[in-house]
């Protein structure tokens, strides 16, 4: 019984220490994103393109949403023109390319999107931060009040 005992002990402080170092319980570990490089981009007629490689090893905002909510790219506008040196990423599931365009040109949005076919996994509006080797750093979006200041922290290049 003794003998027992003392196995289930050394069990329990084996699991501990792999727990711990496996960070359960201490620092996170940055989980990447791997973004679709293959999905169709589309804009409107006088959409902006983009300035450098937007997979690049720089700082990204990654929106996914679906069509039902692309109304919310609208709060994204003063962030595009504020944060140049941020590749913005907007991902819009949908199975009608032709509303998400007209959907633009209405809120006369000039930033490229990206399109995927709809699937009913996925959330329906996410936003992440990702440093340069497309690790989440933040999950967030515009409509948090400090959503600009955390663009302003990560911006210029030498944050990440």
């Amino acid at each position: 019984m003794k003998i027992n005992f003392v196995y289930v002990l050394v069990v329990v402080f084996v699991l501990i220490v792999i727990l711990i170092r496996n960070n359960i319980g201490g620092d996170k570990k940055k989980r990447e994103i791997i973004l679709d490089r293959n999905c169709e981009i589309v804009g409107i007629e006088d959409s902006v393109i983009f300035k450098v490689d937007p997979f690049g090893e720089h700082f990204k905002c990654v929106t996914f949403l679906q069509d039902e909510v692309i109304l919310e790219l609208r709060h994204y506008k003063p962030y595009l023109k504020k944060y140049p040196d941020i590749s913005f990423l907007f991902y819009i599931e949908t199975d009608d390319k032709e509303y998400v365009i007209e959907t633009l040109k209405e809120m006369s949005f000039t930033y490229p999107v990206f399109i995927e076919s709809k699937n009913n996994e996925k959330m329906i509006f996410i936003n992440y931060l990702l440093d340069s080797k497309s690790c989440i750093l933040e999950i967030t979006n515009p409509s948090i009040s400090n959503f600009g200041e955390q663009l302003e922290h990560y911006s210029g290049g030498n944050r990440y």
